[in-house]
């Protein structure tokens, strides 16, 4: 297989499958340079062979934007996403890797607008781990608009979902209550411009 994946060959289904497999072990093994040309390869594959449009493509689309944003590349990740035919209003974890660039890159109206696309979709299914995490990123967009009262309100909302779901002592609880409270801070002063920094992170 590793033969096989830098070459021009058209490979089986299996093989394609294999190599998404293992793009994530090397994420996992800190290999993130051999992950991204991994994952690029697979997605040109992907789209020669099945088209742009096919799930599979765009999938690979998502993953390596997922990849890029991890190394801080978010202007590639939203020009990626933004050219394919990716689409929030069906895929919440494009969603949140399209959010999370946007959100470095300081788009913060944009990146609100992404977020609600998508949760319009889930707003009877509140306490799913995506959804918390959507509706968190959402926070941190409004918050960062200078939306404080919103965000405290929406974050406050995630932290004790969070808490029922994951348990107080989750690391995402916890950094849900770090966030929660810088929050609160920054709205008892009247002012952002001194708030500590509330990105969300892409979750492992």
């Amino acid at each position: 297989l590793a033969a096989r994946s830098g070459g021009a060959q058209r490979r089986s289904p299996g093989e394609l499958a294999a190599s998404h497999v293992l793009s994530y072990v090397l994420v996992a093994a800190r290999e993130t340079d051999a992950a991204e040309r991994l994952r690029r390869r697979l997605l040109d594959e992907t789209t020669r062979q099945f088209g742009p449009r096919h799930a599979n493509a765009r999938l690979n689309a998502v993953e390596l934007a997922r990849l890029l944003v991890q190394q801080d590349k978010n202007d590639e990740a939203i020009e990626l996403l933004e050219k394919t035919y990716w689409d929030s209003t069906n895929d919440r974890a494009g969603a949140r890797v399209y959010a999370t660039a946007l959100l470095g890159r300081g788009d913060y109206a944009k990146a609100e607008a992404i977020l609600r696309s998508a949760l319009d979709l889930v707003k009877s299914d509140k306490r799913n781990a995506l959804t918390l995490e959507l509706r968190a990123q959402l926070g941190v967009a409004l918050f960062y608009q200078g939306r404080n009262r919103e965000a405290v309100a929406i974050t406050n909302d995630v932290y004790l979902a969070s808490t029922r779901v994951f348990g107080p002592q989750h690391p995402w609880t916890n950094e849900l209550r770090g966030k929660l409270h810088a929050m609160r801070r920054s709205t008892s002063a009247e002012s952002t411009t001194t708030a500590t920094s509330i990105d969300v992170p892409l979750a492992d």
